[in-house]
Parts: C-alpha cells; sequence; structure tokens
C-alpha cells in the first residue's frame, strides 16, 4: 500500500519540474538565444595545418560593422579496433 504513493511521486516529480516556467533574462524577458553558426565545415585528415587552411579558404566574406567568434579545434581521431574476422561457412544442402 505504501508503494502507490511512493511510485506516484516518483512519477509526477520529473513531471513538475518540466512545467517550470522558462528563465528569465536580467530584464525578465526570455533570454536570447546564440545566433546560428554563418559557416561552420568539418573534415577528417591527415594533415591538420593543410585542412584549416583549405576550410579558412571557404569562408564567406565578413560584413562591416560586424563583430564575429571564430573557434578552431583539432582533435585526435582514434580507430576502433576490428574484429577478428570470422570464418566464412558455405552449407551447401545436397
Amino acid at each position: 500500500m505504501i508503494r502507490a504513493p511512493l511510485l506516484l511521486t516518483l512519477l509526477i516529480a520529473p513531471l513538475s519540474q518540466a512545467m517550470e516556467p522558462m528563465p528569465k533574462g536580467p530584464h525578465g524577458q526570455p533570454p536570447l538565444l546564440p545566433p546560428a553558426a554563418l559557416y561552420q565545415a568539418s573534415k577528417l585528415s591527415g594533415d591538420p595545418r593543410a585542412t584549416a587552411a583549405e576550410l579558412t579558404q571557404l569562408i564567406p566574406p565578413a560584413e562591416k560593422g560586424k563583430r564575429y567568434e571564430v573557434q578552431v579545434s583539432v582533435r585526435e581521431v582514434r580507430e576502433l579496433p576490428t574484429p577478428p574476422a570470422q570464418p566464412l561457412t558455405n552449407k551447401q544442402e545436397r
């Protein structure tokens, strides 16, 4: 009998948190979302400097009077281990 109220509480608690109002900005308005990326690219390569130089050539020109945030990131991509090959079986029915 005690389990039912506990279960109901566990089910309703996340719903009540999801229904909380959106946080407000400093002047009571909803917070601003960052603008969409003007240009974004990703490419796998063995030479990150050459790839960055290649991708830089594709960036559209800046507009006068606007400021831009530019981020550059290079990460090593580790190869996934390949599973051992399964022997092929050839079953022929006669």
